[in-house]
């Protein structure tokens, strides 16, 4: 029997001398038993694929088996660990050409090291030049081994974290490879197969920038800096007579409005952004007692920051209450809202393109922050 197009499915081609022959551009898609009888030969110089791609299976062969130069052995390879493709021969094997890996359950890849058995052959396996070949992946690396003289192996090593990348998308990897270990998850995995097709280190490290916090960390200094300008905005009831003129305080109404801009390039380690921010605020101030006065303000932030990978429309809120009292010359502030807290609301939402291929998230959170204070003028 000779095979030049398709074929799937089990063979049982009887009793007698038999030879299948799948030639040069043939596809064997071989179904779980092959029997040409024992003796008889599978001769492959075109493909021979246990199931068909993508559907690991064990296939059995009655007879020998012969690969020449120009044949291929493909078979699937389970990441996670699960049903691989083999071949298991009732007879002997002699391999020269390839073995062609497809990668399969790449979205819960289990980091460390595996060896799965291929093919094996009860009367013994004779390497004719025999050569692997897989997709490239910064996080996979394969070799073919040989565990004995009836078995062709393929050892797999997984990191999501390889030494040859930067310390932030190491961290991240880190972080994966942890993930991963724990069993991964359904919302997860075509992120972590995304990540093992990224073909070199250049492509992971723009995949890991993405999935990283990158410029977003902005936004904590952003509430910082607000919260502080605020606490000063909430002092702009100053009076110049009087004793102690440099901190007499009164009476008042008072607005304030601002704006800010950060534009920081993009470097090698860095992903850079241009973050811009409104901030109007207002408050007022009354005597409660000699000398005493009872403040409170509210202030709004509204914040824009584009990076490569990300943009951020945020609103922050911010709400305060200021009580003040003489001491001589020294004046005490204590700002609160809640006792003796400032009490923080922001809301921003977020555009990310966090994959390596083509997703997109969009993510909205609701981040308080709380600050307390004690001033003294």
């Amino acid at each position: 029997m000779s095979n030049r197009g398709t074929v799937t499915g089990s063979v049982t081609l009887g009793a007698g001398t038999n030879e299948f022959t799948n030639a040069v551009g043939g596809v064997f898609n071989a179904g779980p038993a092959v029997d040409l009888g024992a003796g008889n030969m599978l001769a492959n110089s075109g493909t021979l694929s246990p199931g068909g791609q993508g559907t690991p299976q064990t296939t059995a062969l009655t007879g020998n088996l012969t690969q020449s130069g120009s044949g291929v052995s493909a078979f699937d390879l389970s990441l996670a660990r699960l049903a691989s493709d083999r071949l298991d021969v009732a007879g002997s094997a002699r391999t020269g050409g390839g073995i062609r890996l497809n990668p399969i359950d790449t979205g819960y890849a289990r980091p460390g090291t595996q060896q799965r058995v291929m093919l094996s052959a009860s009367g013994g396996v004779v390497n004719d030049g025999l050569l692997l070949s897989a997709p490239s992946s910064p996080i996979v690396r394969y070799d073919l081994s040989f565990p004995s003289g009836n078995e062709i192996a393929v050892r797999s090593s997984i990191d999501f974290a390889p030494a040859t990348l930067g310390f932030n998308a190491r961290q991240i990897g880190k972080q994966v490879n942890a993930i991963q270990n724990a069993g991964g998850s359904s919302s997860f995995a075509p992120y972590a197969a995304s990540l093992i097709a990224q073909p070199d280190n250049a492509s992971l490290n723009v995949a890991y920038e993405k999935l990283g916090p990158g410029a977003l960390g902005s936004l904590s200094s952003l509430s910082m800096t607000s919260s502080l300008d605020f606490q000063e905005a909430m002092h702009s009831c100053r009076q110049r007579e009087g004793e102690y003129r440099f901190i007499h305080e009164g009476e008042c109404r008072w607005l304030r409005f601002g704006g800010s801009v950060r534009d920081q390039e993009r470097e090698a380690l860095n992903p850079g952004y241009k973050l811009n921010a409104l901030t109007i605020a207002g408050g007022a101030q009354r005597e409660v007692g000699e000398d005493t006065h009872l403040g409170f303000g509210l202030s709004y932030v509204r914040s824009d920051l584009n990076s490569v990978f990300s943009d951020v429309e945020g609103d922050r809120f911010e709400a305060g209450v200021i009580l003040e009292a003489p001491l001589r010359a020294t004046r005490i502030s204590v700002r609160s809202a809640q006792g003796t807290v400032t009490t923080t609301v922001g809301v921003w939402w977020i555009w990310r393109r966090p994959a390596c291929t083509h997703w997109a998230s969009q993510i909205c959170g609701l981040h308080p922050c709380w600050a307390r204070s004690v001033t003294i003028w």
